[in-house]
C-alpha cells in the first residue's frame, strides 16, 4: 500500500459544478474525497501535491493515439512507447491505448512486444499506464470503405498475431462478423 496522495490548491472539476480551493484524496490511485481545503482531513503520511491554482480533473483515457513527440507506436521499440506515452502524460492523459497502422506482421508483431514491455516493466515515470492496443486498419470491416490494401499485412488470424506475452497464438478464436 502506497501512502495517501492530497492534492491541494486548486479548483476539481466535478461533472455538475467546479469545487474551488479543493483538497483531492487519493489512496492506492483511487479518488476517495473531493472537498474543500478547509474541510480536509489530512492524513499524517499523505504525500501533498500542490495544484498552484490551476484546475484538476480525473485523467483523460486516450483510445486511439498513434505517437507523440517525434515517436510512432509503430517505430516497434519500448524507446518510441516511452516517448509517446510521455508526451500525452504532459497533457494529462492518464490511461492510453497505442494504435496501430498499416504494417505488416512483421511491424505489428515488433510494436505489440514493445508495448507489452513498456506495459511490463511501467515506472511512474512512465506517465500514462498502458491499458491496451488498439488495432486498425484493414483488420477491421471487410467492407470498409477504408479498408487497406492486401499486400498491407492481411487480416489477422490466430497464425499470425502475438498475445501481449510475446507468444505467438496457438488458439483459434471465432471469426469476428459485422
Amino acid at each position: 500500500m502506497t501512502s495517501p496522495l492530497l492534492i491541494i490548491n486548486g479548483t476539481a472539476i466535478l461533472p455538475d459544478r467546479l469545487v474551488p480551493d479543493a483538497a483531492i484524496l487519493c489512496r492506492d490511485g483511487l479518488i476517495t474525497n473531493v472537498g474543500t481545503a478547509k474541510k480536509a482531513r489530512i492524513p499524517r503520511d499523505a504525500e501533498i501535491v500542490d495544484a498552484r491554482g490551476g484546475y484538476i480533473s480525473p485523467g483523460f483515457v486516450d483510445i486511439h493515439v498513434h505517437g507523440g513527440d517525434g515517436a510512432d507506436f509503430m517505430d516497434g521499440t519500448p524507446d518510441a512507447v516511452r516517448t509517446a506515452i510521455r508526451a500525452h502524460t504532459r497533457h494529462g492523459t492518464t490511461s492510453i491505448f497505442p494504435t496501430t497502422t498499416t504494417g505488416s506482421p512483421a511491424q505489428l508483431d515488433a510494436m505489440l512486444k514493445a508495448c507489452a514491455t513498456v506495459q511490463r516493466e511501467w515506472k511512474s515515470a512512465d506517465g500514462a499506464r498502458l491499458a491496451g492496443v488498439h488495432f486498425t486498419g484493414r483488420i477491421s470491416r471487410k467492407t470498409s470503405s477504408a479498408r487497406m490494401p492486401r499486400k498491407a499485412g492481411g487480416i489477422p488470424s490466430p497464425r499470425n498475431t502475438v498475445n501481449t506475452s510475446g507468444e505467438a497464438s496457438s488458439r483459434s478464436r471465432p471469426a469476428l462478423r459485422n
